[in-house]
């Protein structure tokens, strides 16, 4: 995380005849950022019968289509966060009816490529995974569909009982596990059915910092992922960006 901040700071630095391009990476970043919640619990304690993150968290067997709305609690407070995901070809998330992010599988690659849209502003940015890769964030296709991110570095993943103190309860079965990393812990609650997190609760909390409020696997309609940014100023954070 210190590592994203260190070059994320470079490129605002070198970004003063870019500012729209700045300001919009900004808020992309943040977004981002949200996705680290399953690391963000205190101090964790060992737990028995360590897994492989990608045998439990896995994508294979997904419904081909899902659409969800989801809360969670980042450091700027509180956020609505709606997902349309259809397969792994393409994914619509709509952030406190602020913005909309648009997510592009290219080929059967990991690349993809994303198109914001924030409405107060009126301004599109558009970038790629290899674009965040050179800010610092390794973001991957799963950590955009799942509601998790794939851990980067030693990890450790382990079956827990739900936390004691948790006074909220999971829209449907579940399954519990602990993700822990650095001396920091997460217990997270998977749907194998789903195949997304339904609540993530950090060590020793009785609130979630991620909930899915609500769920549905019907067709979703395909006008749903048009883009309606007529009138937006756009800019190609991308290009900007990896020309650097």
């Amino acid at each position: 995380m210190r590592f994203r901040f260190i070059v994320f700071r470079h490129f605002l630095q070198r970004a003063v005849s870019r500012p729209l391009a700045a300001l919009l990476v900004i808020q992309a970043m943040s977004w981002l950022w949200a996705l680290d919640l399953a690391r963000a619990g205190e101090v964790g304690k060992a737990a028995p019968g360590p897994v492989d993150f990608d045998q439990v968290f896995r994508a294979q067997g997904e419904p081909q289509q899902v659409h969800f709305v989801a809360s969670y609690l980042s450091q700027s407070g509180p956020h609505r966060l709606e997902v349309w995901r259809e397969g792994a070809r393409r994914i619509r998330r709509m952030t406190d009816d602020t913005s909309d992010s648009y997510v592009t599988h290219v080929g059967h690659q990991e690349d993809w490529t994303m198109l914001i849209l924030e409405h107060r502003r009126r301004v599109r940015l558009d970038l790629d995974r290899q674009t965040l890769i050179k800010l610092g964030t390794f973001t991957d296709w799963f950590d955009l569909a799942h509601g998790i991110n794939r851990p980067f570095g030693p990890h450790r993943v382990s079956p827990v009982q739900p936390p004691s103190k948790l006074t909220t309860k999971a829209i449907e079965a579940c399954e519990w596990f602990e993700l822990s990393q650095s001396g920091r812990a997460a217990q997270v609650c998977w749907s194998a059915r789903l195949r997304l997190a339904l609540l993530i609760v950090n060590e020793g909390a009785s609130t979630p910092v991620w909930r899915i409020e609500s769920v549905d696997t019907r067709p979703i309609d395909k006008a749903v992922f048009t883009v309606h940014g007529d009138g937006y100023l756009r800019t190609d954070a991308a290009k900007d960006i990896m020309e650097d």
